[in-house]
């Protein structure tokens, strides 16, 4: 899984340099396809993953989960009146990117308070 989302942010990365320098509608969309098929590849890793652990780590999983939503919601909330008021730009392709290392870091804490 992590193979997989070096591949997307690197994907992105590649995405969005090459994005500024065409201006052919068919290939942009494309270019902004291309960092699916790791989240693809990671989906499938995740779903393989989540079928071989015991019901107390998918629980643990989902109080992970169920953190990183609410930290998610008041993140996109706070971040979109920022952007409202113009105080704040922020570059969302990240927030995904955000959300699956913010979900791996409250697994590992909600781990250590069991």
């Amino acid at each position: 899984m992590l193979v997989s989302m070096v591949l997307f942010m690197l994907a992105t990365y590649i995405s969005k340099h090459y994005s500024k320098q065409i201006d052919d509608q068919a290939t942009l969309v494309l270019l902004a396809i291309a960092p699916i098929a790791p989240l693809i590849l990671a989906s499938v890793a995740f779903f393989r993953y989540v079928n071989n652990t015991d019901e107390r780590e998918r629980r643990i999983m989902a109080d992970g989960a169920a953190i990183t939503l609410l930290v998610a919601i008041i993140g996109a909330i706070f971040i979109g009146m920022l952007e409202s008021f113009g105080a704040f730009a922020m570059n969302m392709n990240w927030f995904g990117a955000f959300l699956i290392i913010f979900w791996s870091l409250a697994t590992v804490i909600v781990r250590r308070q069991r």
